[in-house]
């Protein structure tokens, strides 16, 4: 099952350091501020120059500047700095602070394990993904406990591609042709019986280099 989301359909948040917008959320149903989500994957504009991180127990984290650099620091934990698609894997109760104002791209988990890849497209270029679950490299999920096949409680697999930066892109999923603008949203999600089944193309209709961000995301139905 897909699901596009168009920029216009985004919801976007006031928060008081700048704006987030929600590009994904599963189960679909799911309230952000109830913490009843199995995974959550946003964007987030910070206009203030340093911040503090909210404390978010339970909560695995994956966080990469999209435009500017960042100072990222974990109390006792360590100090990063992030340009542009670098990432950081931390969980959500550690005291977290930031300096840079910053767009950044967030991935949430309150279970399974994710990786999030950056794909550059030269104009025309085209992308085909085939996802062969049993060939998956879990050691590069985070968190990195995920070292073994897919079984009983983390069946599923969702794919999410957000549409960065570009003009136009055609894709091809479950034998269906669509067109996606930059900043839209899709999404795919399987039980892992299904997901032999998925194929997924992608080419740029772009004068210019584009960019997609690709998610990967392990869980329960």
């Amino acid at each position: 099952m897909y699901t596009i989301i168009r920029k216009k359909d985004l919801c976007t948040s006031v928060w008081s350091g700048g704006t987030t917008t929600q590009l994904a959320i599963y189960p679909p149903q799911s309230i952000y501020a109830q913490r009843n989500f199995k995974w959550r994957v946003s964007s987030a504009q910070v206009d203030d120059e340093t911040s503090t991180f909210t404390s978010l127990p339970n909560i695995a984290r994956i966080l990469m500047p999209l435009e500017g650099d960042l100072e990222l620091s974990h109390k006792s934990k360590g100090d990063f700095h992030l340009a542009p698609f670098d990432q950081n894997h931390f969980w959500g109760d550690w005291h977290t602070t930031s300096r840079g104002k910053v767009k950044d791209f967030n991935v949430m988990l309150s279970e399974g394990s994710s990786k999030v890849d950056v794909l550059h497209l030269e104009s025309t270029e085209s992308y085909l993904n085939n996802t062969n679950l049993e060939e998956l490299q879990y050691n590069t999920f985070f968190p990195t406990f995920w070292d073994k096949p897919l079984d009983k409680e983390e069946d599923c697999m969702s794919e999410l591609y957000y549409f960065y930066e570009g003009t136009s892109f055609e894709v091809v999923v479950a034998n269906k042709k669509e067109t996606l603008l930059a900043g839209d949203v899709l999404v795919y999600t399987a039980h892992k019986d299904e997901w032999g089944k998925y194929k997924l193309g992608i080419i740029a209709q772009a004068p210019q280099p584009s960019v997609i961000i690709k998610v990967q995301i392990l869980h329960s139905r």
